[in-house]
C-alpha cells in the first residue's frame, strides 16, 4: 500500500514563489536577448527666415518723470476750443536738468509758472506750436521735485492747419455739436485718452512710459 507524503503549507508556499521567480527570471531573460527594433521616422520642417525690423521701436528717452497732472477745464463751445489750467508735479530722471520740454499742439499759452515754496515764479519759455521749452533758472536734481503750473487755452481743431494732423481720428479732443443744435444730439465734449494725442488738449510728455496720477476738474 502506498502512502502520500503531504508537505507542510509553509514548503508548499516556498515552493511556489520559487516557481514565479524561476519563470520571470526566464521571461526577463528572453525578452532581454531579442535584438530591438528601430525605426527612423523623417520630418519635413517649413525655412525659417529671420528678418529684423527696419526701424528700432525703444521706449521714449526719459529726461523727466511726471508724478500728478492737475487739470481745471472749461469748454469754449463757440470757439471750439478749451480753457485750461494745469499743475503738473514731476522730477528730473535719473539726471539733473534745467531745461523742461513739454508737448502741447495748437495751443495759445497765456502764462508758465514755478510754484516753489509759496512763491509764484515766472518762466521763460520758448513755444513752436507743438512743445514747450521751458528754462526751469536753475538745475534740478532727480530727488527734487518740481511743480509747474500752465495757463493756457487748447485749440485742437487747428492741429489741421498748423499742420500736425492729417487723419481726425488723431484730433485727441473732440466737440460734438457743440452749438446744441441737433435736437436728437447731446453736446458733447469727447476724448479717448490715447498717447500722443492728449497734447491736442493739455500740456505734458506725451509717451506711453509716463505713468503718472490725475485730477480733473471741468466746470
Amino acid at each position: 500500500m502506498l502512502h502520500k507524503k503531504i508537505l507542510p503549507k509553509k514548503y508548499l508556499f516556498l515552493l511556489s514563489w520559487l516557481c514565479v521567480n524561476g519563470l520571470l527570471l526566464q521571461s526577463c531573460k528572453t525578452v532581454g536577448n531579442k535584438p530591438l527594433k528601430q525605426e527612423m521616422l523623417n520630418f519635413s520642417m517649413d525655412e525659417i527666415s529671420v528678418v529684423a525690423n527696419p526701424t528700432y521701436k525703444g521706449s521714449a528717452t526719459k529726461t523727466f518723470q511726471i508724478k500728478h497732472t492737475r487739470l481745471e477745464l472749461k469748454p469754449l463751445w463757440a470757439e471750439h476750443a478749451l480753457d485750461g489750467l494745469a499743475e503738473i508735479t514731476l522730477s528730473s530722471y535719473a539726471y539733473a536738468q534745467d531745461t523742461l520740454v513739454l508737448d502741447a499742439k495748437s495751443f495759445s499759452l497765456q502764462s508758465v509758472e514755478l510754484l516753489e515754496d509759496k512763491i509764484t515764479k515766472r518762466l521763460s519759455y520758448i513755444y513752436d506750436k507743438q512743445k514747450i521749452h521751458i528754462a526751469l533758472g536753475r538745475t534740478y536734481k532727480p530727488i527734487e521735485e518740481i511743480r509747474i503750473r500752465i495757463k493756457y487755452i487748447a485749440k485742437p481743431e487747428n492741429q489741421y492747419a498748423d499742420g500736425f494732423l492729417k487723419n481726425k481720428s488723431d484730433q485727441g479732443l473732440y466737440f460734438i455739436d457743440p452749438e446744441d443744435k441737433d435736437p436728437y444730439l447731446p453736446k458733447q465734449l469727447w476724448s479717448q485718452g490715447e498717447v500722443k494725442n492728449n497734447c491736442a488738449w493739455f500740456p505734458t510728455i506725451d509717451e506711453p512710459n509716463q505713468k503718472f496720477t490725475q485730477e480733473i476738474f471741468l466746470t
